[in-house]
């Protein structure tokens, strides 16, 4: 993660939870974290866009399975 002058590798079993809101322009997701950071223990940014409205971004799907396959392998 990387903010300004500020930057923190955060770790895929580090997050305990995604969210994702297609419906905001622009679609946002935020990433509840196990352990504090430099950014706190919440972050959220802007998803990818996407060619279709309201349409799931693959991204954001591959990031979720991703964090839920690292947190299972903890």
């Amino acid at each position: 993660m990387r903010s300004g002058g500020q930057e923190e590798r955060i770790s895929l079993s580090d997050i305990k939870n995604v969210s994702y809101s297609r419906y905001m322009n622009p679609p946002q997701v935020t990433l509840s974290l196990r352990r504090e950071t430099v950014f706190g223990d919440t972050i959220a940014f802007c998803a990818p866009l996407t060619v279709v409205l309201f349409r799931s971004s693959q991204v954001i799907e591959d990031l979720i399975n991703r964090a839920d396959s690292a947190r299972q392998k903890r």
